[in-house]
């Protein structure tokens, strides 16, 4: 089975194809930390104790270590990218199949502009050269679908999220797509 895939966006194929892989890896993982959150602490003999949940301020990690090419906050950065990426891909491929009405793929496209909001009121957030041109690339693209803030498939958004991927991709945090559509 192939994946159709809107291939103006620059998202590598074999992301897709892997999406399966990792999905299943960040299941197994997110099961090994709540196997291991009942754990003791090391030293005090008793189970730790349950921290009460507050809103992040801040991506988690820091800088890479020497030698290493990875940033856990560009990478967290990517994972958000991600998450835009897949949904503009599935509305994208919905509405040019006709299972997707212009009302539902304008209200799709127009939560692009809060979740790029939302990582740059992150501090620490990474990538934020990137994250400021997808703002100015909305801006720049005029919609073509009524109610839309802007267009998705414009030269200059596809050019600036593909400078974004880019940048995941050489932190070795490429975007991983799951394509609901196919």
């Amino acid at each position: 089975m192939r994946a159709n895939i809107d291939t103006r966006l620059p998202i590598r194929v074999a992301a897709v194809r892997k999406a399966p892989r990792v999905l299943l890896t960040v299941l197994l993982s997110a099961l090994g930390l709540v196997l291991l959150s009942g754990c003791v602490a090391p030293g005090t003999g008793s189970p730790t104790a349950p921290r009460p949940y507050t809103t992040p301020t801040s991506l988690p990690g820091g800088d890479p270590s020497p030698g290493m090419g990875f940033d856990t906050k560009a990478g967290a950065t990517c994972g958000v990218l991600s998450v835009i990426a897949t949904n503009l891909i599935n509305a994208l491929e919905e509405h040019k199949r006709g299972t997707l009405s212009d009302t539902s793929y304008a209200t799709i496209i127009n939560t692009v502009t809060p979740d790029l909001l939302v990582i740059g009121g992150l501090a620490g957030y990474h990538l934020q050269g990137e994250i400021k041109n997808l703002n100015s690339a909305i801006s720049k693209s005029p919609p073509t679908i009524v109610g839309a803030h802007f267009d998705a498939e414009s030269d200059v958004f596809v050019s600036a999220f593909g400078r974004a991927s880019q940048k995941c991709h050489d932190n070795d945090s490429p975007l991983s797509i799951s394509s609901t559509t196919g």
